[in-house]
């Protein structure tokens, strides 16, 4: 089917928003009975009915309500890409990144100043993704991820990456590391030795409470009863809670490079947990050689290990 006309869509839109015949005749600068007669147009190429009159009042009908989000959505996107158009010519333009929050915080932005001094026509804009994002996206058997969904043109994933096609970009792999402040170090190694009383300051990930367990499987420790000292929805919460004290952590070892290295956390060698999740750029395959894509994943694909 040909799409309809966009004045048509257009006027519909504005329509819908207000509910108004004379109120999107003001917005549009056209009389009432033009938006009246451009809607009926629409309605009768699209064979739906699109508002109906009830107690003298406009209301969307259940189709046209489901066509005013998509029409809404569909006309914000192409207004943002003329504007991009006319502001950058063709040239750069705005990125939108998808990250989940620590990852974002600590590990990309960090490094955004070295891809704005090597790309200055390129503006990044960091949106936050959904704390299950990793968990609805399965790449192993989706190689066609509608990031669009989530306003973003790339994101940083973490997860499986079996079977994957060229819309992924493998960055590194997850290590898990538990950590402490300095002060807790003897509660850390009495967790190693397998000391009961070791597991009585452990903090919990509440999206991903099975790690623990996974971690004392793998150093042959019988996870018993354990006492979580506290459960927090975001790597960056557990970072500042290990940072004071609270309790031991369990860690993506790239996420706390830095304070390790200041020695405000510590660790114990050789009891990292290795993951099969990925950390990497998601991006669409029929987009990947678009500038600002291409620009953002070989500059990206520098901080690989």
């Amino acid at each position: 089917m040909s799409l309809p006309p966009l004045n048509a869509v257009k006027t519909f839109e504005v329509a819908a928003r207000h509910l108004s015949f004379t109120k999107a005749a003001n917005e549009l600068c056209v009389t009432p009975g033009a938006v009246s007669r451009a809607i009926a147009h629409l309605e009768d190429r699209l064979q739906v009915p699109l508002f109906h009159q009830h107690k003298k009042r406009l209301q969307l009908t259940v189709a046209g309500q489901a066509y005013s989000f998509q029409v809404s959505q569909a006309l914000g996107r192409l207004s943002t890409a003329t504007d991009e158009l006319q502001q950058h010519q063709g040239f750069g333009g705005i990125l939108k990144v998808g990250v989940l929050p620590t990852v974002g915080t600590r590990w990309l932005i960090p490094k955004l100043i070295d891809f704005q001094q090597q790309h200055p026509m390129i503006s990044v804009d960091i949106t936050t993704l959904p704390s299950d994002f990793s968990k609805t996206v399965d790449l192993s058997t989706d190689l066609t991820v509608d990031l669009e969904q989530y306003g973003v043109d790339v994101a940083l994933y973490l997860g499986r990456t079996d079977g994957m096609g060229s819309s992924f970009d493998y960055l590194f792999q997850e290590c898990l590391i538990p950590v402490t402040a300095p002060i807790l170090l003897p509660d850390l190694q009495r967790l190693v030795s397998g000391e009961n009383s070791g597991q009585n300051g452990l903090l919990l990930h509440s999206t991903r409470p099975q790690v623990w367990q996974y971690w004392f499987e793998q150093q042959g420790l019988s996870l018993s009863n354990p006492r979580w000292r506290a459960r927090f929805e975001h790597y960056f919460m557990i970072i500042d809670a290990a940072l004071s004290g609270l309790g031991i952590a369990l860690l993506p070892e790239v996420l706390v490079r830095q304070e390790l290295s200041d020695q405000r956390l510590v660790t114990i060698d050789n009891i990292a947990l290795t993951q099969p999740q990925h950390y990497g750029l998601l991006y669409p395959s029929v987009r990947q050689n678009e500038e600002k894509i291409r620009c953002f994943r070989e500059w990206l694909l520098t901080y690989k290990s």
